[in-house]
């Protein structure tokens, strides 16, 4: 892996763009593989444009906070379009730039 080739036990930050189902799998298995908790910071530019993927969406997001991490910087990206889905009193846009530290 990365982190062994460095010989360090974490990664201070990754930062990854979610957009595929592709890409959401491989930040879903970084977290049930355990893999995340080797990671202080993650940087996300995350795309929730996928009707089809919306319950995914929750789970995976939903599991990076039981793997203790916490967004910091949340921002809506200027070309994102306004999805017509809410979730509790929040709206919910299709693109934004999400900052996660890990409290474990």
């Amino acid at each position: 892996s990365l982190m062994s080739s460095f010989e360090t036990p974490k990664l201070d930050v990754l930062r990854m763009k979610v957009s595929s189902p592709l890409e959401w799998k491989g930040l879903k298995n970084l977290i049930n593989a355990g893999i995340i908790q080797e990671i202080r910071q993650l940087s996300l530019n995350l795309h929730l444009r996928d009707a089809d993927m919306w319950d995914e969406y929750k789970t995976i997001l939903t599991s990076l906070k039981g793997a203790g991490f916490f967004p910091y910087y949340v921002s809506k990206q200027p070309d994102a379009q306004y999805l017509d889905i809410q979730e509790g009193t929040t709206s919910l846009h299709s693109r934004y730039e999400v900052s996660y530290g890990n409290t474990y």
